[in-house]
């Protein structure tokens, strides 16, 4: 479903979609922006009208990108809701004309359009959450660093991917620093970090580095780090969404009343509830984790919430394995303890 942003005063917008009403208006000469907003909203949007959605904002970098940047990151998240626990988005692409220009010279102009017309519009024309993600590659990343990061906005996160910071008019003094920033994430490739040492280091001098993370993709290039560093950046946002990461899962202490309040939170955090096959998904999980822990106590508490018809399987699985390793003590708890559930 597309929809579109059409009021803005202080600019001129152009709405290029088939099909889409066109306003245009300039007002007191100042520089004008050349700017077509596509908003994307999920699947079942107007069917679950008492759902809100999280919002990511996709500034335009398609001039530095050798590839498709509007689709590529869109099928990057449909593929993250597909493959990974994730929530739905309201997708917000903002496309500019004269790109290069409009994050250097006219930085501010879009700053203040952004700040004044568009988040303002997308909160009052569509159900959103208080999480809003902006998100910017290569030299949109270093304006999204810059401005967006560096001053009070309703985002609550920032994604710079392979950031050049062309311009040193990017660093920033910090009292210029606003009080209160949304999290600020920056990855890199394998490349030239161009004026990042000044700009991290404002961060430093400011004492906010727990508002900012700095993190490098090895292998990959300042094009190829597109898709790789927007997936790890987006899984990181909303990793509130999800539990504990599969691996952490047998050193963690999660009970079955900390799943239920894990779920109770998310609700309230994302206003979606989840089914029943999700939590007798997740209790699976918790349940085989800590049978291989040797945590039978609370393996068996998971394994009673589960409804996986493979119980049986995966616990004479998980003590065959722990057997073969050499812990036939272990083995034998397993089979005795959880016999019930065999």
């Amino acid at each position: 479903m597309l929809k579109a942003l059409i009021r803005l005063p202080l600019y001129l917008l152009l709405l290029v979609l088939p099909g889409v009403q066109t306003i245009a208006s300039e007002v007191d000469s100042k520089p004008t922006l050349n700017i077509a907003t596509e908003v994307i909203t999920p699947a079942l949007y107007d069917k679950n009208v008492g759902q809100k959605y999280p919002v990511v904002y996709l500034f335009d970098s398609s001039p530095f990108y050798l590839g498709s940047y509007f689709a590529e990151a869109k099928l990057a998240l449909e593929q993250l809701a597909a493959q990974h626990s994730f929530p739905e988005v309201i997708i917000v692409n903002v496309k500019i004309a004269s790109l290069y220009t409009a994050v250097n010279a006219k930085r501010d102009n879009l700053m203040a359009w952004f700040q004044s017309e568009l988040q303002p519009e997308i909160k009052a024309n569509y159900r959103t959450l208080n999480k809003q993600v902006a998100v910017g590659f290569s030299y949109t990343g270093g304006w999204v660093a810059a401005e967006l990061g560096l001053h009070a906005t309703d985002l609550t996160d920032v994604l710079s991917l392979s950031p050049v910071f062309d311009n040193t008019n990017y660093v920033v003094k910090p009292d210029e620093i606003a009080a209160s920033l949304p999290k600020l994430r920056i990855y890199f490739g394998d490349e030239q970090r161009r004026l990042e040492s000044q700009f991290v280091s404002v961060w430093a001098e400011k004492k906010l580095s727990e508002k900012l993370q700095v993190a490098q993709l090895s292998g990959e290039t300042h094009q190829s780090s597109f898709i790789p560093s927007l997936r790890h950046g987006l899984l990181a946002v909303f990793s509130d969404y999800r539990a504990v990461a599969y691996t952490e899962m047998s050193e963690s202490h999660w009970t079955t009343a900390n799943v239920e309040q894990f779920f109770k939170q998310r609700q309230q955090l994302y206003s979606v509830r989840a089914s029943a096959e999700e939590k007798s998904d997740l209790h699976t999980a918790f349940a085989k984790a800590y049978t291989y822990a040797g945590k039978l106590e609370l393996a068996s508490e998971h394994w009673l919430k589960s409804s996986s018809e493979y119980k049986g399987y995966f616990i004479s699985q998980i003590a065959g394995e722990v057997e073969l390793a050499g812990n036939a003590e272990l083995a034998i708890k397993i089979r005795t303890q959880l016999k019930s559930l065999l």
